[in-house]
């Protein structure tokens, strides 16, 4: 009877294994951008993921130009049903010159989504995060280039510990960044670049 008790113990800790190695496996994806054609990129994950968002959209990226359609769905909402978008950028005249930096696209994340929107301009991190469950780190900017013709590469997490931990550093960036006004906005327009010798003074 011990025996089989043993046995029995060691069939069950087998299937426990065997679930949670399925577990593990659905839990990271490896997500590219590339020229070529890709079975799991960062755009598809991004865009099914924001699909099944239901409390809390958090993104993080330098650079912004492409992401207002895949929010389609979320046009403003109130009560029960809002969704909280929240996005931490950069702020720099000469990326805003160069167009990886989209202020109309700013404009209908925050007027017709209801985003909050902050900048900081150490920003390096590309994240996003939704309802605190899914969360997926690449290289990749959320522009054309960086969504489908760059090589760039990430993981997509399904693991709510995992994913708790990304949303704790996007939080710990989001309290270090600024609100993006349309003051910050005219300041950063405004801005006058002057060089004297070798060093360059902005004011």
């Amino acid at each position: 009877n011990k025996l089989l008790d043993q046995i029995k113990e060691l069939e069950i800790n087998k299937k426990k294994l065997k679930l949670d190695l399925e577990r593990s496996k659905e839990a990271y994806t490896f997500v590219v951008t590339t020229p070529n054609e890709a079975s799991n990129t960062v755009y598809g994950e991004i865009s099914r993921e924001l699909s099944n968002a239901k409390k809390e959209i958090l993104i993080s990226s330098p650079w912004i130009t492409h992401i207002v359609d895949e929010l389609s769905s979320f046009k403003k909402k109130e009560g029960k049903n809002k969704i909280d978008i929240k996005i931490i950028t950069r702020l720099i005249k000469e990326d805003i010159k160069k167009g990886v930096t989209d202020l109309d696209k700013f404009r209908v994340l925050k007027d017709n989504f209801g985003a909050e929107i902050r900048y900081n301009n150490d920003l390096h991190a590309k994240m996003v995060v939704l309802d605190n469950s899914v969360a997926i780190i690449s290289s990749a900017n959320l522009t054309k280039k960086g969504l489908s013709v760059n090589y760039e590469a990430g993981i997509c997490l399904k693991d709510k510990n995992m994913s708790n931990k990304v949303a704790q550093c996007f939080n710990e960036v989001w309290k270090e960044s600024k609100p993006l006004t349309q003051q910050a906005i005219k300041n950063v327009l405004s801005e006058r670049k002057w060089c004297c010798g070798r060093h360059s003074y902005r004011y």
